[in-house]
């Protein structure tokens, strides 16, 4: 996760969409407060509460992601 904040240049308010994710992937406190949407299927998706990020749950099939087609994301995870 460290090379990945460097490689990609996370910066806090980055807009980050995460495919089929899990909230505590980024919980880490050296990542900056980042704006991440969590795509999973609606019996996977697991809500995390007091998390240091804005986290924006999303029920679907990361295999079908029209609907976000108009979002603007800075990186997809």
């Amino acid at each position: 996760m460290r090379a990945m904040l460097r490689l990609m240049r996370l910066h806090a308010g980055t807009s980050v969409l995460d495919l089929g994710g899990d909230p505590r992937t980024w919980d880490h406190e050296f990542l900056p407060p980042l704006r991440i949407k969590i795509l999973n299927l609606p019996e996977v998706v697991e809500k995390t509460a007091g998390f240091q990020h804005s986290v924006e749950y999303i029920e679907g099939d990361g295999c079908n992601v029209e609907a976000l087609a108009a979002d603007s994301m800075d990186f997809v995870f």
